[in-house]
């Protein structure tokens, strides 16, 4: 029996690092069904990487995948220009792809932009730009020995725009799900009614991270403008944590003692004082293991008397706004589990189908007249906190008790001059979302294997 316990804070700095502890769904505000008579089933989920791909999808509707042909594109002499390439990754998440692509190349995470941030335990394609990258330079770094073979890059372009994110309209996945505890009939009947109905469009459990301080943690810390709580947050210091956040619940508590030690000895010298924080950074550069990419970036920031908020501009924007967004998304999800009616009703907000892509727009707010003409062309919409949203009448409420409740700070700081000149215009986010093109097959354990010789 797997024994569910609560993380505590420590009562000293010792054991002060964040432990990876897996998100509950109940902690990600996911709660409710689309169809509240048919509740889903058991199943394993992400046994092994390949159970689990993703393929992008671009503005275009292509889906991506590695390209034999690379091409040869040549980089202008002059003027601002981005090299485009398609990112093939397994077993870590963009950011750490990133990092190791930086590292091959000499350049920092924050000259990569891409669209959308990709799980960690997966395998995925996905688009990445490069501010002034040379073609050649990419082709030497993957000739190098120390290059990570779980790393691919194709289809190499210059273009003179950057990718942003959300420059996508999709991602086409591929899971295998393991020891289903149902008969093949009521999984079938599952099924259809997933295909029939959709789901409810939650953001999942990886958008807010894996350890006991979430990534939520750290964007209503930015949200504040409290620069050196972020930081601390960031570094693994659980004592940040707001005094009112619920501790989660863990079926297991995992303590990397590499990073602990480093973390240590800036956490110790932060408590005595700025003057001291410097010096010790420097020494935990040393002890933090070289895969904390992240950590290892704010440490060199700290050694150089970098302050708190010049510390985290150094971080790739992007990461920045990862922190931020993952506070809006708890928001959405809490509202979505208290609004989770499929079936549109008066004061609902919606748009014709489609309309949202790329998040923004003007919705229109359903009478009982247009109650009675929504059909599936049109889709239910709620909005993502931001500075041009507005709210349908009696949620603005919800959302408020929401932010105050989860984050611990009001709703305004996501509508007011966001910190570091990070945008958050917000959006509007269909409640349901629907599938295309849903397949299935039936299959025996040893007839669903993957290998890397498909094509991705």
């Amino acid at each position: 029996m797997l024994c569910m316990r609560r993380f505590r804070r420590p009562r000293r700095l010792l054991r002060a690092y964040s432990p990876q502890c897996s998100l509950s769904f109940k902690d990600a505000g996911i709660r409710a069904y689309v169809d509240g008579q048919l509740c889903g089933f058991s199943a394993s989920l992400k046994q092994s990487l390949f159970d689990f791909q993703v393929h992008e999808i671009d503005p275009d509707g292509h889906e991506l995948h590695l390209l034999d042909d690379e091409g040869r594109p040549e980089a202008p002499n002059e003027g601002i220009w981005y090299l485009h390439f398609r990112l093939y990754k397994e077993g870590m998440d963009t950011l750490e792809a990133l990092s190791r692509v930086g590292k091959a190349l000499g350049r920092p995470p924050r000259h990569f932009r891409f669209a959308g941030h990709k799980d960690r335990c997966a395998v995925t394609v996905q688009q990445v730009s490069c501010s002034s990258l040379r073609p050649q330079e990419l082709r030497h770094a993957m000739q190098q020995e120390e290059w990570d073979s779980r790393l691919q890059l194709s289809h190499l372009q210059i273009k003179r725009r950057p990718l942003h994110l959300g420059d996508l309209s999709g991602n086409r996945f591929q899971v295998v799900l393991r020891h289903v505890d149902q008969e093949a009939s009521l999984v079938e009947a599952h099924l259809h009614k997933l295909e029939e109905h959709g789901f409810l469009n939650y953001f999942g459990t990886q958008r807010f991270g894996t350890q006991v301080i979430r990534g939520y943690h750290v964007g209503s810390a930015l949200l504040s403008h409290d620069f050196p709580r972020a930081v601390r947050l960031i570094l693994g210091d659980v004592r940040a944590l707001p005094e009112r956040s619920e501790a989660p619940e863990c079926p297991e508590l995992r303590w990397d003692e590499a990073a602990q030690e480093a973390q240590q000895r800036v956490l110790v010298a932060w408590h005595r004082g700025p003057h001291e924080v410097a010096e010790a950074a420097k020494e935990a550069l040393d002890l933090m293991p070289r895969r904390y990419h992240l950590e290892r970036g704010l440490l060199l920031s700290l050694a150089k008397k970098l302050t708190p908020e010049e510390t985290l501009q150094n971080l790739p924007r992007q990461l920045l706004m990862l922190y931020v967004k993952s506070a809006q998304s708890l928001l959405f999800n809490e509202v979505l589990s208290q609004c989770s009616a499929h079936r549109p009703a008066v004061g609902d907000w919606a748009v014709p189908r489609g309309a949202m892509r790329g998040g923004h727009g003007a919705p229109t707010q359903l009478t009982e007249e247009c109650v009675a003409r929504v059909d599936g062309s049109w889709e239910v919409v709620l909005p993502l906190p931001g500075s041009t949203i507005h709210y349908p009448p009696g949620l603005r409420g919800l959302y408020e008790a929401a932010s105050e409740k989860l984050l611990g700070i009001p709703l305004e700081a996501f509508h007011s001059r966001l910190p570091l000149h990070l945008p958050l215009r917000g959006a509007y986010r269909p409640k349901v979302a629907r599938l295309q093109d849903l397949t299935w097959q039936l299959l025996d354990a040893s007839e669903a294997t993957w290998s890397r010789t498909r094509r991705l």
